[in-house]
């Protein structure tokens, strides 16, 4: 389960697909991934959600589908839940971790990572913790200058990195739908070799 905002201008990005409408993030909503979606067979339908950290259970109205066909940020066993599901299951919003495939990126001038950073048009030192983040989840520039939380499955380490830069899964650029980038900083800290070329990790807003 992962955190997802209903709302206009939030992270979900389109309205629901059930209506074609935004939702207020205190109501209790969820959104399926394609495969459990069936097409819209479930919209509007509820479903019982139980945590399995807190042993709290409740009922949330579908009214979106997260794309898992490939198009899309989603892998096939996820539902997306408003924050109000997540407080009335006794969960911390940021708990809504994501696995990804994190690969090295340069973000000075002349480096491999190209273009100034997305964020703020500048190039980037990279000795500081940065990361980049792909279209999905960069969400339009709402996550620019916020910190992540990025935990490396092989080490167990846990670090935290600046969001600044967007890494082009539109179809337009090289980067998948579950890939973040980061400075070398970032895998140093995290005890990685950045001869790997990627690893795999989860993250979450810090």
């Amino acid at each position: 389960m992962m955190v997802n905002g209903f709302e206009d201008g939030e992270e979900g990005g389109d309205p629901a697909e059930c209506d074609g409408k935004y939702h207020h993030d205190g109501e209790m909503l969820a959104g399926l991934s394609t495969v459990w979606y069936a097409g819209g067979k479930r919209c509007h339908k509820p479903i019982r959600i139980t945590s399995t950290r807190t042993g709290r259970s409740v009922v949330a109205r579908v009214v979106d589908e997260c794309d898992s066909s490939g198009h899309g940020g989603c892998k096939n066993n996820v539902i997306v839940t408003s924050k109000a599901v997540w407080k009335a299951l006794g969960l911390h919003t940021k708990l809504g971790q994501a696995h990804a495939t994190m690969m090295v990126n340069g973000f000075e001038d002349g480096e491999e990572g190209g273009d100034p950073a997305e964020c703020d048009g500048k190039y980037h030192h990279d000795g500081e913790m940065l990361a980049g983040l792909s279209t999905v989840w960069y969400a339009g520039g709402k996550r620019c200058h916020k910190p992540i939380r990025i935990t490396s499955t092989r080490t167990g380490r846990s670090v935290v990195a600046r969001v600044v830069d967007e890494c082009d899964s539109s179809g337009h650029g090289g980067c998948k739908n579950n890939v973040i980038v980061t400075s070398k900083a970032v895998w140093k800290a995290l005890g990685l070799h950045t001869k790997l070329g990627q690893a795999h990790v989860t993250w979450s807003d810090a």
